[in-house]
């Protein structure tokens, strides 16, 4: 139990400042402001056109609302990227003008798009929080007591819980790509002189606490190796996430 929370208290700080990172937030410096260079921010051959199968959880799931929230997340995703395509296809087929107002209102989508990813990324934080400190309480009370009735239950409820975060925070960091992804490609569509909206906008998540112990050097990896070690990181979790479910 201790290594598998440990493990993924690791992936969930990694996980965070690699959303910091991408999201301008973060100080790797290997990542160019936008609009410079190619898009380096994100993983080669990334497209935001998975479409993630909806969560069904019961209504009294913490996660409930998460679930919708990820499900109107990937709809707006997969509408953005297919309309994008769409006005790329007939670039050369209507004026520059249709093409700009086009392009402002996808930007619009984009920025709603945005606001979103914040909101999900802000109650997964609060509701990891929360059930994490619930169930520790509760098993720890229950082994206290030598109740193993209620200590089954009360682990089975955290196995539960942990399946459902777990996939959550793994569709959080595809959903921060996809957001990059329309970051970076409407930032190289965009008239001179435009500024980008994204960059004007006050950025709501809070990193203060985004610190590596003593020993960890992830801050310090390109967004390639922080890609590359967060994948490592979320196998492991998952590989001690299937020990405990036995």
């Amino acid at each position: 139990m201790q290594q598998y929370k440990a493990a993924l208290d690791q992936y969930n700080l990694h996980r965070r400042i690699f959303a910091a990172n991408i999201t301008g937030g973060g100080t790797t410096p290997a990542m160019p402001p936008l609009g410079q260079g190619q898009m380096t921010r994100l993983p080669g051959g990334f497209k935001p056109d998975i479409k993630l199968p909806p969560m069904r959880l019961a209504p009294n799931d913490p996660f409930a609302d998460l679930a919708l929230l990820d499900e109107s997340l990937t709809n707006k995703t997969l509408s953005l990227y297919a309309d994008l395509q769409s006005l790329l296809q007939q670039q050369d087929k209507i004026s520059t003008q249709e093409f700009n107002d086009a392009l402002s209102g996808l930007q619009r989508r984009a920025d709603d798009l945005w606001a979103d990813t914040e909101s999900f990324e802000r109650e997964l934080a609060r509701q990891q929080n929360i059930t994490s400190h619930k169930i520790t309480q509760l098993m720890y009370a229950a082994d206290r007591d030598g109740i193993q009735n209620e200590y089954n239950s009360t682990f089975s409820d955290f196995k539960n819980l942990s399946r459902v975060q777990n996939e959550l925070t793994k569709r959080s960091q595809y959903h921060l790509m996809a957001r990059v992804y329309f970051q970076e490609r409407l930032g190289k569509l965009r008239p001179p002189g435009h500024e980008d909206h994204v960059q004007g906008q006050e950025q709501n998540i809070d990193h203060a606490d985004l610190v590596c112990p003593p020993g960890d050097d992830f801050a310090t990896l390109d967004v390639v190796g922080q890609q590359a070690a967060l994948d490592r990181e979320y196998a492991r979790v998952k590989q001690l996430f299937s020990l405990l479910s036995r």
